[in-house]
């Protein structure tokens, strides 16, 4: 099958690098966002274990704790950041082979961004779907629990 040299246009040239900028600089807060989840996790739980040691060990001991312990906070925290690392590798890819595609006019390099532009979108889509069929089931348990507690 014989390949075919598209060249890009001026115009897709000039939204192809400016949407690799983009994906540079969400890949790099994304990259940020994860490494402050990963130490927001430690800190949860080593705060949580001291924040339960204290209360075992004090006057505070007939006193409830809330009804999520720290502990699964900082596991929460945790599998958030691991759910970013797609985010990230789409991101980058992407803007790796936007430049490359620019910089040499390289039909695969765009056809590389594009796909990974393709993936970023799709994967985002069902994580949205995902996170919103857990709040859906997560937030009257959790409303219901609180009024209990209330009681």
């Amino acid at each position: 099958m014989e390949e075919q040299n598209v060249k890009l246009q001026e115009e897709a040239v000039a939204y192809v690098r400016s949407m690799g900028r983009w994906y540079k600089f969400f890949g790099i807060l994304s990259i940020v966002g994860g490494a402050f989840m990963v130490i927001a996790a430690i800190v949860v739980g080593i705060t949580g274990t001291a924040l339960e040691s204290l209360m075992e060990t004090s006057e505070m001991e007939g006193v409830a704790m809330p009804p999520i312990h720290m502990g699964w906070m900082a596991v929460i925290y945790l599998i958030s950041a691991g759910l970013m690392v797609p985010v990230i590798v789409y991101l980058m890819r992407g803007a790796k082979a936007a430049e490359e595609a620019v910089d040499s006019n390289s039909n695969e390099a765009a056809v590389r961004f594009l796909s990974n532009s393709k993936s970023y979108w799709k994967y985002y889509g069902i994580l949205t779907i995902v996170v919103m069929a857990f709040c859906i089931l997560f937030v009257p348990i959790i409303a219901v629990s609180v009024a209990a507690m209330a009681l």
